[in-house]
């Protein structure tokens, strides 16, 4: 998943069409789509709710985005001070099962002297 992808979903989220989002991003809907459709095969899950009244986060996507934001900035982070010895990723119990090893591989191919701590929580207590 890259920066874009979170970009991405947020702004069909928030706009709840794929087509709008695509005007938005100044991409094709065609390119949104496959690049979501990318997503779900690279994360086995369902991101979207696709219907003929527009799309909506499905549970998972919700986690996923909570999890991809708190990550990226992570990810600022250590861009920002080469220094950082210590990533905290935040999520929930289910999320942790699908993304840590995934987030965790990401963020050492940045930087590979780093300690790692994940603190599982409610989602409700999760950043958007």
């Amino acid at each position: 998943m890259r920066r874009e992808h979170l970009n991405y979903l947020k702004e069909i989220s928030r706009v709840g069409s794929i087509t709008a989002a695509s005007n938005i991003l100044n991409i094709s809907p065609q390119a949104l789509s496959s690049s979501i459709r990318t997503l779900e095969k690279e994360f086995q899950l369902t991101i979207l709710n696709r219907s003929t009244q527009g799309v909506t986060l499905t549970s998972e996507g919700i986690r996923l985005m909570a999890c991809a934001s708190h990550f990226f900035d992570e990810i600022e982070a250590i861009g920002l001070s080469q220094h950082k010895k210590k990533v905290q990723l935040n999520m929930t119990k289910e999320a942790s099962d699908y993304y840590a090893l995934y987030f965790i591989k990401e963020i050492t191919e940045v930087n590979h002297d780093i300690d790692f701590s994940i603190n599982i929580m409610p989602i409700d207590q999760l950043k958007e």
